[in-house]
């Protein structure tokens, strides 16, 4: 009677265990270039720690968000340099699904961090991909089939190393790259990826083509965010994500308003003034405290839009959204003016 008992309460408890099983969530949040000046200035830490706030106020019950501090060599200015960070990126992340039994996760990346966060999502895509037993050896430079003969000489180098950072991952991870596709966690395995002030870079040959492409089965929501006032992005590279990835309905470009930019700024004071009249948020001002304090709202502002308006998918100029100050007031979402953005070629 014991022994019938005792395997009742197993087939009632297994199920139930399974079908209960909850979503774990961890957020992570990355630098740019200049890592090590910029991990000291102390913005990580406090970005964290608002942003935590923020997931305790809409009772998200994420895990405390962690800084994702990448080595450096040469101020984080080369591909090779991105790409062996997005490796150990995603060593911590695979550590953290074994460990804390993490399903999913949520990034925040500012300016170069954007460029290792796209690799990364590319590498945990060739990894699923080899877990779902198809080719995927020739997966970087696939990648690099559209770019010129010129950009392809160059990232030669690049593409070996993503390479060979995709089969050491894959020898290490492969019983649980496995299990996650078995279970169906590799669709949108990155919740959502928040890119703040990350240039994007082109090649127009035969059409726009990022080279630090985000890999939208894995990430669930790109959320592109630039600001006029950013000359750093303006300099180095492009603002907008292009249609190819807009159309797919789950990459926004999104252009920050925040009020009372500018007050950090020490270009000028001539370009503080305007940064300040015209709510244009420097680059690193992109981190600033009205935004991190209301970066979660984005995706409900981006679904109620969208919803109101279909054809919100149907252009790379995006939506505007501006952040207040004020305790309380929510950031407010305009659709973008068509041609507002303009997307450059690398020349």
């Amino acid at each position: 009677m014991k022994k019938l008992l005792f395997v009742i309460a197993i087939v009632v408890y297994l199920p139930v265990h399974i079908f209960c099983a909850q979503e774990v969530t961890k957020s992570f949040v990355a630098h740019g270039a200049f890592g090590p000046l910029d991990a000291r200035s102390g913005w990580m830490k406090t970005f964290c720690k608002r942003f935590d706030e923020s997931v305790k106020q809409k009772q998200l019950g994420y895990l405390p968000m962690e800084r994702f501090n990448w080595k450096q060599t040469t101020f984080g200015l080369t591909h090779q340099e991105k790409i062996k960070a997005a490796k150990k990126f995603v060593e911590r992340k695979m550590a953290l699904v074994k460990e804390e039994g993490v399903t999913n996760f949520v990034d925040v990346a500012h300016s170069y961090g954007g460029h290792m966060v796209a690799i990364a999502s590319q590498m945990l895509g060739v990894l699923f991909e080899r877990a779902k037993e198809e080719e995927t050896k020739n997966i970087a430079k696939g990648l690099l089939a559209n770019l010129s003969e010129k950009l392809k000489d160059l990232l030669k180098d690049s593409s070996e190393l993503f390479d060979k950072c995709c089969d050491e991952l894959w020898e290490k991870y492969k019983d649980d790259i496995t299990t996650i596709v078995s279970n169906k966690g590799h669709i949108g395995f990155i919740k959502q990826a928040f890119i703040l002030g990350s240039p994007l870079w082109y090649d127009g040959e035969p059409e726009p083509f990022n080279m630090f492409e985000y890999n939208l089965e894995v990430i669930g929501s790109v959320y592109n965010c630039y600001s006029v006032g950013d000359l750093v992005q303006n300099i180095a590279g492009d603002q907008l994500l292009p249609e190819e990835a807009t159309d797919t309905g789950r990459a926004f470009n999104l252009r920050f308003k925040v009020e009372e930019s500018g007050r950090f700024t020490k270009i000028s004071k001539l370009f503080s003034y305007f940064a300040r009249l015209l709510h244009q948020p420097t680059h690193f001002e992109m981190y600033s405290k009205p935004v991190v304090s209301d970066l979660l709202t984005i995706p409900s502002l981006v679904e109620a839009a969208a919803e109101n308006n279909p054809t919100f998918f149907q252009s790379c100029d995006g939506g505007s959204i501006e952040f207040f100050n004020e305790v309380g007031k929510l950031p407010e979402f305009t659709l973008q003016e068509p041609g507002q953005g303009v997307i450059t070629e690398v020349v």
